[in-house]
């Protein structure tokens, strides 16, 4: 972070600067205390369990410069009485963006695949840019943010995640951001239990155009019905992408996949590029496609944008493929979605090994539509795999659609604690077993994939 004052920041929130403070150097701004040190601004966030109001004054005693609050104090710094502290932060985000004019941004969102489309366009791009962009777990309102104070005149472009879960947040992130381009690469369920339908949630996704002007550019999925539907509708050109729809900008055809990569053709206005992605699955070929759509309008030409993806490292707990103690382990815990888990069905089904066994979580935050989305997942399942372990509050109605598909019952377990799940786990899996790991975040099944390979 490039150096502000506390006047300039006061500016930026547009409150009081404390008398004979005006001039403070701001070095970076700290939201745990315990990382205070001279030159930061204290960020006291509420959170669940603990509220950073309680540790103003360990932060003052470990060097924070100043701080900002919602209560009146007093303090021993200087301090910048707001309203709301993450309202306060995100104005200063925004001031702070501001001061690079010359900056490109793109703002990548959807429902699936954000982190893969975004670390694939770093890949894309950063041949040819330097670039700023989020932390695998910094696609919110506090993790963006923070990642905008990571700015400095070195930084020619900024390539960030933007999630949401609720109406409003998007657009928040949007209008503090300030994309240039604006990337969705699919309207899926996840947390549908917020908005009620898929047409809900392209309605919140589309307030990423809240920060963009008319001259921004989109760049869809244009394999979503949702999407597709937008053509003509919006002020700001739209490229599309995609490898079922072939009046898309830019198409690809898959040749080959294993269980390490795949190998497709590109095409786009008369060209035909050959890209080998280390990564498997057709979701996966299409994140790969917004990237290289992003590449395209950032000067990047086609075969060295598609020459990069070569460079993909997947995210931890994302599709992660690799043999241990004679399995082969398809690692994707870090979250679940309908359209996601059936992806990762898919890839697993693809993977050359003696038995496939799924070992599922619960999806969160599908409301009305959750026993249904997880028996269709679990149809899914038997089609599939030869054995299915489930784990969870929905996990049963993963049992009803695999029952309902034709997966016998001998090839199904049900487990509401997770240690006994990695312990029938054990007594199933043989050397050789292909075994999918998935569900959401909460539903912590990288702990059953930990017990499982425990000594």
């Amino acid at each position: 972070m490039e150096k502000l004052t506390l006047l300039q920041i006061a500016d930026f929130i547009g409150t009081a600067c404390p008398k004979g403070s005006e001039d403070l150097p701001i070095y970076t701004l700290c939201r745990d205390s315990r990382k205070a040190e001279t030159g930061s601004l204290f960020v006291p966030l509420p959170g669940p369990r603990l509220n950073g109001h309680d540790f103003i004054e360990q932060a003052a005693k470990n060097g924070a410069s100043a701080t900002l609050t919602e209560h009146p104090g007093p303090y021993t710094i200087p301090a910048l009485h707001v309203a709301d502290v993450l309202n306060a932060c995100q104005a200063i985000a925004a001031g702070y963006k501001a001061r690079f004019p010359g900056l490109k941004t793109i703002g990548i969102t959807g429902s699936a695949g954000k982190t893969t489309t975004t670390k694939m366009t770093v890949c894309v791009l950063g041949q040819k840019y330097r670039i700023l962009t989020t932390a695998e777990d910094g696609n919110g309102q506090q993790g963006l943010t923070f990642t905008l104070f990571g700015l400095d005149p070195t930084i020619e472009l900024a390539v960030l995640e933007m999630g949401m879960s609720l109406p409003g947040e998007m657009g928040r992130l949007s209008r503090m951001a300030r994309p240039d381009v604006a990337v969705i690469n699919g309207i899926g369920r996840a947390h549908i239990e917020f908005f009620g339908s898929r047409e809900n949630i392209l309605k919140a996704k589309l307030e990423i155009l809240e920060g963009m002007s008319g001259n921004g550019r989109l760049v869809l999925n244009g394999d979503d019905d949702l999407l597709w539907a937008l053509r003509g509708k919006l002020a700001q050109k739209i490229f599309y992408y995609g490898m079922k729809n072939p009046n898309c900008d830019l198409t690809a055809q898959m040749l080959s996949s294993n269980a390490e990569s795949c190998v497709f053709s590109v095409s786009y206005a008369g060209q035909h590029v050959q890209a080998e992605l280390p990564a498997a699955g057709t979701h996966n070929v299409l994140d790969a496609l917004a990237a290289v759509s992003v590449g395209l309008l950032f000067d990047v030409g086609l075969e060295d944008a598609c020459a990069a993806l070569a460079g993909f490292v997947p995210a931890k707990g994302r599709e992660n493929i690799y043999r241990k103690n004679g399995f082969t382990v398809l690692d994707d815990c870090y979250n679940a979605s309908p359209e996601a888990l059936t992806a990762s069905l898919c890839v697993m089904a693809g993977l050359e090994g003696g038995r496939h066994i799924a070992c599922l979580g619960d999806m969160f935050e599908l409301g009305a539509d959750s026993a249904q989305a997880h028996a269709e997942c679990g149809r899914v399942a038997a089609e599939k795999c030869d054995f299915l372990l489930a784990c969870g509050e929905q996990a049963r109605y993963y049992m009803e659609g695999a029952c309902s598909a034709g997966m016998p019952a001998s090839h199904m377990a049900l487990f509401s604690d997770r240690m006994d799940a990695a312990a029938y786990l054990r007594t199933l899996a043989r050397p050789g077993d292909v075994i999918l790991f998935k569900g959401s975040h909460g539903a912590h099944i990288e702990q059953i994939l930990s017990a499982f390979f425990a000594e």
